[in-house]
C-alpha cells in the first residue's frame, strides 16, 4: 500500500468536508420522513433534528451511514 500524496489528501479532506456540509440538505430533500433517518442511523429524531440544524458534529460513520440510504433511494 502507498501513502498518499498530500495533494490527494487534501483533495480527499475537501470532498469530506463538502459532503459533511450537504448532509442536512440531502436528507431534507429525501423522500423519507425523519424517523426514517433516526432509524438509519440509530438515534433519536431529535438527535437527528439537532444534527441538521447544526446544533451536534456529524460522525463519519453517521455520514456514511446516511450516503448509503440515499445510494438505495435511487
Amino acid at each position: 500500500m502507498t501513502l498518499p500524496t498530500k495533494t490527494s489528501a487534501l483533495d480527499a479532506i475537501k470532498i469530506y468536508e463538502t459532503i459533511y456540509k450537504e448532509v442536512p440538505s440531502m436528507i431534507d430533500a429525501s423522500p423519507e420522513p425523519l424517523t426514517f433517518w433516526a432509524t438509519v442511523l440509530g438515534l433519536s429524531n431529535s438527535a437527528v433534528s439537532n444534527k441538521k440544524k447544526g446544533r451536534r458534529d456529524w460522525k463519519a460513520s453517521e455520514i456514511k451511514n446516511v450516503l448509503k440510504a440515499l445510494k438505495k433511494d435511487t
